[in-house]
């Protein structure tokens, strides 16, 4: 299955694989941004323990500005600093968003944009929401 977006020269070409010394299909990318999952104090702390359960992959972590600003209230970055095997970088950009997507071995997400565009790349996708507010809809 591939979607459009593969054959784009600047996903195929995008360094940032290199720039994060990672290889194709030997990560984990990770995302989080919702309410439901930052929030909380104890749930983001269970997100952080969970990590550190998953300490035999590298995690790669692009932490959206509202989970930063939810990790520093609650005092939690330094844990996640803590954790060797989770690469904390900041956001990145669209295009190595897909790179990063579509190279991994898993995504972990709460964005159903992320993961409808793991769907399209053929990567593993698990769903970090409570409910799921969008569907898939198959047409004749």
């Amino acid at each position: 299955m591939t979607c459009c977006c593969v054959g784009f020269p600047q996903v195929e070409k995008s360094s940032i694989l290199d720039e994060l010394g990672l290889e194709r299909n030997n990560y984990i990318l990770l995302t989080v941004h919702r309410q439901e999952n930052v929030d909380e104090p104890r749930r983001l702390a269970n997100l952080l323990k969970a990590l550190s359960e998953l300490r035999d992959f590298t995690i790669v972590f692009p932490v959206h500005p509202r989970t930063r600003k939810r990790l520093e209230e609650f005092g939690l970055m330094p844990k996640l600093r803590e954790l060797s095997h989770v690469k904390v970088i900041d956001p990145v950009g669209y295009i190595e968003s897909l790179a990063l997507i579509k190279n991994a071995k898993v995504v972990l997400t709460d964005s159903g944009g992320v993961q409808k565009e793991a769907f399209w790349l053929g990567t593993p996708c698990i769903t970090l929401r409570v409910r799921i507010l969008s569907e898939l809809k198959l047409w004749r």
